[in-house]
């Protein structure tokens, strides 16, 4: 596995070469690219798989943490310029803004993804900034979120230095999500978004998972599995099997 620029990382690089189709993984608040690093072992060996590293963490440690959620976008769509073939994007959490602002700047480009994976997250239009407005994040509050979220390593959990280290990048990305907007009302993608989420998430709902159709004009799902935020944790097989048809249908269609 090797680094792919700055901003974006190979978790797999495709086999043969000659393969067309792309998943690209957006992480979650307080997540880097590593964290997506197993997921070469779940999905078809001939798709290629990228993963986003946002600045302020693991090879892009030294830069300063981003503000502005469209300066990543910025980023990501300049790696992805010279990208040929079907780019699919799967964003958890945070990454599923991310992933909304991208497949909205391709699709005003003329170059929109075939499909969003929108996970483990409120839609945008419907998005409540947390803690409320002129408060200030505190490590409380951080921690209720990682309680509220479940599947924090325990070896982040028992360790001072590096709960440190997580809650410092976790708040950068709180307010990075708190300074967001979904601006104008009424825009829609023109492709299918598959959402997903976990049954017992005490962050996100069910009902608000599948209001994320609401932001395409296109044929949408909506998916709840067995778990809590971080869903997938231990349940790849799955949740794989449920994402991967997704896949190879979207490619099917676009090649009538």
């Amino acid at each position: 596995m090797s680094q792919a620029g700055a901003c974006l990382w190979k978790v797999r690089q495709a086999t043969p070469d000659t393969a067309r189709e792309t998943l690209l993984v957006l992480p979650h608040a307080g997540g880097s690219a590593q964290n997506y690093a197993t997921w070469a072992d779940w999905f078809p060996d001939d798709l290629r798989i990228l993963a986003a590293q946002y600045p302020g963490r693991a090879s892009r440690a030294r830069e300063p943490a981003q503000a502005d959620l469209h300066r990543i976008v910025d980023e990501l769509l300049d790696a992805l310029d010279g990208h040929d073939g079907p780019l699919h994007i799967f964003g958890h959490s945070m990454g599923a803004y991310v992933g909304f602002e991208l497949c909205w700047r391709r699709q005003l480009a003329g170059r929109p993804p075939a499909v969003l994976f929108a996970s483990g997250a409120v839609p945008p239009h419907r998005l409540q900034p947390y803690p409320a407005p002129g408060v200030e994040i505190s490590d409380e509050h951080l921690l209720e979120l990682m309680d509220l979220c479940k599947g924090i390593p325990d070896n982040i959990l028992n360790s001072p230095e590096l709960m440190g280290l997580a809650l410092e990048t976790l708040r950068a990305d709180l307010e990075l999500v708190n300074n967001y907007s979904y601006g104008e009302p009424g825009r829609r993608l023109r492709i299918p978004i598959v959402a997903f989420g976990g049954d017992r998430d005490a962050l996100v709902s069910g009902a608000e998972i599948d209001r994320w159709r609401e932001l395409s004009a296109a044929e949408c799902a909506t998916h709840l599995m067995s778990g809590e935020h971080f869903y997938y944790h231990g349940l790849m097989e799955s949740f794989t099997a449920t994402l991967t048809p997704y896949l190879a249908s979207v490619h099917e269609e676009q090649k009538k």
